[in-house]
């Protein structure tokens, strides 16, 4: 369209023998005018609404393709495995049983990192804002935080807590070392890079801080499927 806008006013001016420069300054104008109208035209049309609205919406779908990375990952490795090398279907249970979490960082790292994003942008890691202090005061804060949590549950119902013992029974192995690897730091530090950090960070994108606080809790509530 722009070429066939500006072809007769260019051979126009190329065949003038007489005000050349003003011919071209009148071309130049032209075309620029043509090119402001297609491109005042091309955004007020449906299509590039759509386009904008879909561009606009891009770090909520990557924030849910993290979530359903996180969730699905392990149950598509471990049917893989059942379907090639079915010998191993039990030691791979027990596999991803204890490290799915730190599998799926990884490989969304990876992604992230091929991609062109920056890991420590996309995780939201800065210590150097945060200072000694105030990883000591998060610390302290968990730690108070897990006892608020425990003496709320010793107040509930034992039939309300029953089944929360369960699945917390079902966690726990027999290795005292493998329960504190699993559960006190690759889960906890895996789950907050994906939620807190992969997750949260895509919403903040697209909505503000409150919603996205909001939304990545909830999901994060979700995926432990226990109503506690």
């Amino acid at each position: 369209a722009l070429c066939q806008f500006s072809k007769p006013r260019l051979a126009a001016v190329r065949g003038a023998d007489k005000g050349f420069t003003d011919r071209m300054k009148e071309a130049r104008d032209a075309f620029c005018a043509g090119i402001e109208q297609l491109a005042a035209e091309a955004v007020s049309r449906p299509g590039s609404q759509v386009r904008r609205e879909l561009a606009a919406s891009l770090p909520i779908l990557r924030g849910l393709g993290v979530y359903l990375v996180f969730l699905l990952l392990p149950y598509g490795l471990l049917l893989m495995v059942q379907l090639f090398w079915p010998q191993a279907a039990e030691a791979a249970l027990w596999f991803l049983g204890n490290f799915s979490s730190l599998v799926t960082v990884l490989l969304l790292l990876a992604l992230y990192k091929l991609s062109g994003r920056g890991v420590r942008e996309s995780v939201g890691w800065k210590p150097e804002q945060v200072g000694k202090g105030g990883h000591m005061a998060a610390f302290a804060l968990g730690i108070c935080g897990n006892l608020a949590v425990s003496a709320v549950l010793n107040l509930l119902p034992a039939s309300w807590v029953e089944s929360y013992g369960e699945q917390s029974a079902q966690v726990f192995g027999s290795s005292m070392l493998m329960n504190f690897l699993t559960v006190a730091v690759l889960a906890p530090v895996c789950e907050e890079i994906l939620f807190r950090g992969l997750i949260f960070r895509s919403f903040r994108e697209a909505m503000p801080f409150g919603w996205a606080g909001v939304l990545s809790a909830l999901l994060f509530g979700a995926a432990h499927v226990h109503p506690l």
